[in-house]
């Protein structure tokens, strides 16, 4: 019976757990700022895109929204 091993045992997993944590969260963040930036992107081409559309081509009628939803 080796008590200190197993309490070592607990610290080093609870490290490693703490490490896959922060790395996980970390992930996740980007992952989120990432996709705030591809929104913001994607609305401003789909306004660039709806301004030009009126600007050269005001014979066709206001133009239909896109499927991006912004």
């Amino acid at each position: 019976f080796d008590s200190g091993n197993s309490e070592s045992e607990k610290k080093h997993s609870a490290l490693k757990t703490n490490v896959l944590t922060e790395r996980f969260f970390s992930f996740v963040d980007s992952a989120l700022k990432t996709n705030v930036l591809t929104k913001r992107f994607f609305s401003f081409v789909d306004s660039a895109l709806e301004s030009e559309t009126e600007t050269f081509a005001p014979r066709l009628g206001k133009p239909k929204r896109s499927g991006f939803g912004y």
